[in-house]
């Protein structure tokens, strides 16, 4: 669970939102099947004996700049979002418009 945590908070904080800032995106929702990530960064905070205290707090005050909110998903129901951020971790264009869904999760979509 600590390692999922530490992915989200790292992804949104040093990924995402510099891409976001730049292409002025903002009210974005963002999915997680973490209840622990949704929870610390939304809910009940973080105290400071948390390892990555630091981390958490700068993703809350990112995600409150940009207004952009998270909100709590089932794992099964991710499974279309975990296939798009692997082929997304591989792509090499800053943002990217399917028309149509990927090959790779075709099967997940029917």
């Amino acid at each position: 669970m600590q390692n999922h945590l530490s992915s989200l908070s790292q992804s949104i904080f040093h990924n995402d939102i510099h891409k976001w800032r730049k292409m002025r995106l903002w009210n974005v929702v963002i999915e997680t099947d973490s209840s622990e990530a949704f929870s610390l960064i939304t809910v009940s905070g973080v105290d400071d004996s948390h390892l990555q205290c630091s981390l958490i707090r700068k993703c809350t005050k990112l995600l409150l700049e940009l207004k952009c909110y998270m909100v709590h998903t089932r794992r099964i129901g991710n499974r279309c979002a975990d296939v798009m951020a692997k082929l997304g971790g591989t792509q090499h264009e800053d943002f990217l418009v399917y028309k149509e869904p990927p090959l790779k999760i075709s099967c997940q979509v029917q």
